[in-house]
């Protein structure tokens, strides 16, 4: 069994030299072809932009043109950059003699770039005679460059479809060798396997088995400490660790544990498969009961798809969906949550679960809606009348130039009454403040008792009051004047008081958009005609 085991051993290790060995090779015999295939494109870019480079001195010296100049540095300096790129390959390659034809042409065309600058100031200058003498040297020089620029291109492709053969030659006999190798290697091995079976793999199954249990979460298991000493050790190591993972379990269970806030796991079916105190204290049941169950039972049932659809997010975009809020169903009652949660994924990038936390914001929530509505009532008062309860002066405008917008958008008109007491002072001076500000009150009360919930009353100061009749025409606002009238008559006369009987509300009218346009227009128009009624009852 040892020598089997050596010889195994020695044939591994074969394998390995051979592998190791037919991979660099191949390795360098890629980058080599590499070098030569860049080698080979930059050669022909070189002789493209000085093929360039040359046409435009030819062109400049028959016909002087500025863009030409631009086509003929454009040319240089592609050529410039082709060259460089051209010998750091060949560098790479090791191809000496490529590189000294390189560098003996590269030479060559530095004379013909200084006689092509040469040249171009001569055709500034005017001389364009002179300068297409050069012309026919240019041009000799151009094309036997460019036709050995072409030929160092082509022994490049040459070279890279030769060296290409060799490699694949060269990885095809790598290959038969690992083969071999590999196939007596396979015949050791199943000696090799019948020996281990009992000693080794049993052993390790048995590991194994342990390993996915702890997982599953039965962190109280112990491997066996059995079979040859590797393995025992083996075994003893696995449980030195199982231990430290117990203890950081435990640590982490006692940090989620120091918050009141809710810790918790769901699997990708949306069952509990881990919850801190806190969450238990929060659903009121130990967590024993709670493990496994269906995490959905305690949602509240609106809320169900709204859940749902927050747990889609974090599983489409990979990220934290922060601040989502939710109702959960208690033994205290139904609570308000506000949660944070990530999505898991196992290693084959699957959705396996969903982490959370949440925080209990019931109170909060109440507290933030008594607010709100404190708020609210502030707001009434601050645009409220204190004596009699109806809008005040300010607000008054403010939605008189609502209406007028209201109505433009919607083609519809509405109708604007000013009404005042008559006689208010002479009662005032009568029965004084105290009386004439219960005569306001009431005067106030029959106004809004008199007209339909969708208008809007208004005191529009001492002694004058205001009404905005939505969707009125001017006879209709008449009939709601009279039926205050009537209101207030019908009260005073209960009363007996000689100094109410003259009591009554004068009014004047101004329809929109008929009678003006602007709040201006038609608290005037309103106005004046209150002025000039006198009374309406």
């Amino acid at each position: 069994m040892a020598v089997t085991l050596v010889l195994f051993v020695l044939l591994l290790v074969a394998i390995s030299v051979v592998a190791i060995w037919s991979a660099r090779d191949h390795q360098s015999r890629l980058e080599s072809l590499e070098h030569r295939s860049q080698a080979a494109i930059a050669l022909e870019s070189a002789r493209s932009n000085f093929y360039l480079e040359g046409i435009g001195l030819i062109s400049g010296a028959f016909v002087p043109d500025p863009r030409l100049l631009e086509a003929i540095t454009l040319g240089r300096t592609g050529l410039h950059q082709d060259l460089a790129e051209a010998q750091t390959a060949l560098e790479a390659t090791g191809d000496t003699e490529a590189l000294l034809l390189l560098e003996d042409l590269t030479a060559e065309m530095e004379e013909l770039e200084a006689t092509v600058d040469q040249a171009l100031l001569i055709v500034e200058a005017g001389g364009t005679a002179a300068a297409m003498s050069v012309v026919p040297q240019v041009a000799d020089t151009i094309e036997g460059t460019v036709v050995r620029l072409q030929e160092m291109a082509d022994g490049q492709r040459a070279t890279f479809a030769s060296e290409r053969d060799e490699a694949s030659r060269a990885a095809d006999s790598a290959l038969w060798a690992l083969v071999g190798l590999a196939s007596g290697a396979f015949v050791l091995a199943a000696g090799v396997a019948l020996g281990l079976t009992g000693s080794v793999i049993r052993p390790l199954a048995s590991l194994r088995a342990k390993a996915r249990a702890i997982t599953a979460g039965g962190s109280h298991i112990r491997a066996e400490v059995s079979g040859p000493e590797e393995i025992a050790s083996l075994a003893r190591d696995f449980n030195e660790m199982t231990e430290a993972l117990s203890a950081k379990t435990k640590e982490y269970i006692d940090t989620t544990n120091l918050t009141g806030d809710i810790i918790a796991r769901l699997d990708k079916d949306g069952r509990w498969t881990f919850l801190n105190d806190g969450a238990c204290r929060f659903y009121g049941k130990p967590r024993e009961e709670l493990l496994g169950t269906d995490s959905r039972a305690a949602v509240h049932p609106e809320d169900l798809e709204v859940t749902a659809e927050a747990i889609r997010e974090a599983r489409a975009t990979k990220e934290l969906v922060a601040g989502f809020v939710n109702r959960q169903i208690t033994p205290k009652g139904t609570r308000v949550v506000e949660w944070n949660g990530y999505a898991l994924f196992d290693e084959g990038g699957q959705y396996a679960a969903v982490q959370i936390t949440g925080r209990d914001i019931t109170e909060r929530r109440r507290a933030e809606q008594e607010r709100e509505g404190l708020y609210a009532e502030l707001e009434v008062k601050a645009i409220t009348d204190s004596l009699t309860g109806l809008y005040d002066h300010t607000h008054f405008y403010k939605r008189l130039a609502e209406e007028i917008e209201r109505s433009k958008r919607y083609e519809q008109g509405f109708t604007l009454l000013m009404m005042d007491v008559d006689d208010f002072r002479r009662f005032n001076d009568s029965r004084g403040h105290q009386g004439g500000d219960e005569l306001l009150r009431f005067v106030a009360y029959c106004i809004r008792k008199g007209i339909r919930g969708s208008d809007l009353a208004f005191r529009y100061g001492g002694d004058e009051f205001a009404a905005i009749l939505v969707g009125a025409n001017s006879s209709s606002a008449r009939a709601v004047v009279k039926r205050i009238n009537r209101r207030i008559t019908e009260r005073l006369k209960q009363t007996d008081d000689e100094a109410a009987d003259r009591l009554s509300l004068s009014a004047g009218v101004a329809c929109f958009p008929d009678d003006g346009t602007t709040p201006d227009d038609l608290v005037r128009i309103a106005d004046a005609g209150l002025r000039q009624v006198g009374s309406t009852s």
